[in-house]
């Protein structure tokens, strides 16, 4: 049985790689939850990967695997922005019509503000990106690894809030 299962995980993380997989959709999160949820990282479990990570993804309106793989040579200065051009997308793996992403500062809600999370994070981190440009190797991540840590953390922060949660859907 445990063979099985390796096998069928491997043979499904294939085929959802090629594109073959069907899969389910997920409900959007509405932006009061988003934000109550930035709140529940930030001022109950201080968790500022998570916030970062969560922010982003806010901003960027992509998965979790999108911002995963972001480095300092995906970041550009706008004129009131912070634009994220992208290596690659699920879409287009030869990187030639990546779209970009212009990501603002919120001065009304500093919890979710893209250039607060952003700031914060270089700063709890500076050390690491001595040897590495990508934002997201620290908390013992390697490439590829920040979007399945960041997804045990968001559900371990919300297992106990599913009746709060409720109230946003």
């Amino acid at each position: 049985m445990k063979k099985f299962l390796q096998t069928f995980k491997k043979e499904t993380k294939q085929a959802k790689v090629r594109g073959e997989l069907e899969e389910e959709n997920a409900d959007p999160i509405p932006w009061a939850l988003f934000v109550q949820i930035c709140h529940w990282e930030l001022l109950l479990s201080g968790n500022v990967f998570v916030w970062v990570f969560s922010v982003m993804q806010w901003n960027c309106l992509e998965w979790s695997v999108s911002i995963d793989p972001l480095g300092f040579h995906n970041f550009w200065p706008g004129v009131d922005s912070i634009i994220i051009e992208y290596d690659l997308s699920k879409a287009d793996q030869e990187g030639q019509k990546v779209t970009t992403k212009n990501c603002y500062a919120n001065p009304f809600d500093p919890k979710v503000s893209f250039h607060l999370a952003i700031a914060c994070w270089l700063c709890i981190n500076q050390e690491v990106f001595t040897s590495t440009e990508k934002l997201f190797l620290a908390n013992g991540c390697t490439d590829g690894t920040s979007a399945i840590q960041y997804s045990h953390q968001l559900r371990d922060l919300l297992k106990d809030k599913v009746e709060q949660i409720r109230k946003f859907m």
